[in-house]
């Protein structure tokens, strides 16, 4: 008894580049529009301020220097998040 799914049998009769030439048209486009979705939801400030803005330019700026530094990431994320947190915290203390 042949328990494979439909996406499990298209897998196996793989073209010339393997499987992902079996995957359906939709997943392939779909799965960039989805990252790029969630990376345009996250830059926008929950407060579009100007210390909201300011605190995600900087942080993003953070960001993307330490990843030119280290290639990772992990350590990015945690550099950006915390800068954008710090940045928030002293830029509504003085607003």
């Amino acid at each position: 008894m042949n328990t494979l799914t439909p996406l499990q049998r298209r897998l196996t009769r793989s073209g010339e580049n393997g499987p992902v030439d079996a995957l359906p048209k939709w997943l392939v486009i779909l799965g960039p529009m989805i990252i790029a979705a969630v990376l345009g939801v996250s830059l926008v400030p929950r407060t579009p301020d100007a210390a909201g803005w300011l605190a995600t330019l900087i942080g993003l700026g953070v960001t993307l220097a330490v990843w030119r530094r280290t290639r990772s990431l992990g350590w990015p994320v945690i550099a950006g998040v915390l800068t954008f947190g710090l940045m928030m915290i002293a830029l509504r203390a003085l607003m």
